[in-house]
């Protein structure tokens, strides 16, 4: 994705905490709202914690977290690889005990963290599959 003024590096946000960039560069739900506002044909399939299996999924899709199942988007993780059986792997940002390690591979269901299912800690959590549709762009 180029970054424009909606999204950059560029700059920085915040009162108390300064962060780089603009805050849909840094923040789950800010970043899906841009990129919603930008490829308007962006679509949310909701996942099904009791199978594993995402056949819609493909590498490049997001999948957006919603741990207390409030409808608040709390994480975000991109599928790096679709395993045998269609169940995506993920990568992110900020996995792991400090110093934070980024981008290793999990199962979407799995916390590597924790050593277990996602459910486990988060009864309640949610999670949608983002497909990025970029045929019809919004320019600003």
């Amino acid at each position: 994705m180029q970054s424009d003024p909606g999204w950059t590096a560029e700059g920085e946000h915040g009162q108390i905490r300064k962060r780089p960039g603009t805050v849909s560069a840094t923040a789950a739900q800010p970043l899906l709202d841009y990129l919603t506002s930008r490829y308007p044909l962006t679509r949310a399939i909701p996942m099904d914690f009791t199978a594993n299996a995402v056949p819609e999924a493909q590498p490049g899709d997001i999948v957006a977290y919603d741990w207390e199942g409030d409808g608040a988007v709390d994480h975000l993780a991109l599928v790096v690889n679709i395993s045998s059986g269609a169940y995506p792997e993920v990568a992110e940002w900020g996995v792991g005990p400090l110093p934070r390690s980024g981008y290793q591979t999990r199962g979407w269901t799995w916390s590597n963290l924790k050593g277990r299912w996602l459910q486990v800690d988060h009864p309640n959590v949610r999670a949608n599959l983002i497909h990025i549709d970029t045929t019809n762009i919004t320019t600003f």
